[in-house]
């Protein structure tokens, strides 16, 4: 055989492998999103549960449609709304295996819903997972904490989420007070009776978690925190909610979202962590980076930009 017979007989080989049997490729679906990568000794796994297309011109405020564009366009990104990662994450230390938030289901939006399948796709299954850490209780990151019929899918998890969450979606009348939010309030109180006995809620920084502290980053939702994951003298940054759109809010970091429930709060934190990142060069990951969500911040202009770290090949 000789060297042209062997390149053929590869390629030949590698796209039969690539497709299952009578399958074409027009009909294959794109693959659950699992990426690794690690802190110290500590294996984290990015999980991909979807996009949403709510983080556009309509929803942002600080930017109008030009301006909009104006910046997609600056980024290289197409015209029109920009799809919105969602990221999960699971944090696995070889004792535990916790899910730093959980995603959203399709019965909220169509095209969340992924953490599940992602999940499988890298080993592991719902059972067993051993904690739920939330970033807070928006639906994007905690309807996936719920089976189709709104009862727990991490039958052996303990759910932790900080206590100024837990008042304001579950244990006080906000509710009352805010009806245009009437679903969100819908879908954090099935959480709760699903997870009744298995909620442990904490202030301040102790999540009850070696390994892991919250950074408070109050203003998109009362109880909106990060995390810092750390070992072995690594840690990356979990910044969740900091950033929603990455080209805008990294571009623009004074423009926030309709519903940030204390938008000035938000900027604040946002610009402040920013900043730090991008002096410290430390690593993060966010719910809504582009996935597997993982790099670091740099400053460009007046504002940042991102940039994603390669690939580990685990």
């Amino acid at each position: 055989m000789n060297r042209r017979d062997l390149i053929k007989l590869s390629a030949g080989g590698l796209a039969v492998a690539a497709l299952p049997f009578n399958v074409s490729a027009a009909g294959l679906r794109q693959l659950p999103g699992a990426q690794r990568f690690t802190v110290g000794r500590t294996t984290i796994t990015a999980l991909s549960d979807g996009y949403v297309d709510l983080i556009n011109a309509q929803t942002l405020v600080g930017i109008d449609e030009d301006g909009y564009e104006a910046a997609l366009a600056t980024a290289g990104r197409g015209a029109g709304a920009r799809q919105s990662d969602v990221n999960a994450y699971l944090v696995d230390n070889g004792r535990q295996k916790i899910l730093v938030d959980a995603g959203g289901s399709k019965s909220f939006i169509q095209t969340l819903g992924g953490v599940p399948d992602a999940l499988r796709y890298a080993g592991y299954q719902p059972e067993d997972i051993t904690h739920i850490l939330m970033s807070h209780l928006h639906p994007d990151h905690v309807s996936g904490v719920l089976d189709e019929t709104n009862n727990a899918l991490y039958v052996n998890a303990e759910m932790i989420i900080h206590e100024r969450e837990m008042n304001f979606w579950v244990t006080s009348d906000t509710y009352a007070h805010l009806p245009q939010l009437a679903p969100f309030f819908e879908i954090a109180r099935h959480v709760a009776t699903a997870y009744d006995g298995r909620i442990r809620t904490y202030t301040g920084t102790d999540v009850g978690l070696a390994g892991i502290v919250a950074e408070p980053m109050f203003g998109h939702t009362p109880g909106h925190v990060g995390f810092v994951i750390e070992d072995s003298g690594e840690h990356v940054l979990v910044t969740s909610d900091l950033v929603l759109h990455s080209v805008i809010q990294l571009m623009y970091p004074d423009v926030s979202v309709a519903f940030d429930t204390d938008p000035d709060a938000a900027t604040a934190v946002r610009q402040r962590v920013l900043g730090r990142a991008a002096q410290s060069q430390e690593r993060l990951i966010g719910m809504h980076f582009p996935f597997p969500g993982l790099g670091r911040i740099e400053c460009a202009n007046d504002g940042f930009r991102w940039v994603a770290e390669e690939w580990q090949f685990l």
